[in-house]
């Protein structure tokens, strides 16, 4: 049992480790700009002066934070099915991130879509005897 709560415990921590890194990797190559996000018509001219290609990136990352994260938590814990977990942890926060902040819908889907295939890959990487 402690290694499978280690396992998620690890796994979460990569997964937002992950996010952490590629947002600011790519905030950093966009050259973001500092907003009031009290202010929702600052926040919501931010998002759609944001590029493409960094909102492309950002999907990118929630799908390699979810992969990451699930390989760590399976390859602790020895169990396939915690990997769903850091998949189920990362969409709850991926989802309340695109409720308080306006995102393009194709963005919210794939993000969504991205994340679930992350976690099935992740939980079928290292197929445990007990899953």
């Amino acid at each position: 049992m402690l290694k499978i709560i280690l396992g998620i415990v690890v796994g979460v921590v990569v997964a937002f480790a992950a996010v952490m890194a590629g947002e600011l990797a790519i905030h950093a190559l966009t050259g973001g700009t500092a907003v009031d996000m009290n202010d929702p018509a600052a926040v919501e001219a931010m998002m759609d002066a944001t590029p493409v290609a960094s909102k492309i990136g950002i999907v990118a990352t929630y799908f390699i934070a979810v992969l990451l994260g699930g390989l760590a938590a399976v390859r602790v814990s020895g169990r396939a099915w915690t990997a769903w977990v850091i998949m189920a942890v990362i969409l709850a926060a991926t989802i309340a991130n695109f409720a308080m902040l306006p995102h393009p819908l194709w963005m919210v889907v794939c993000s969504i879509l991205l994340i679930a295939t992350a976690g099935v890959l992740a939980s079928g990487a290292f197929r445990s005897k007990r899953t």
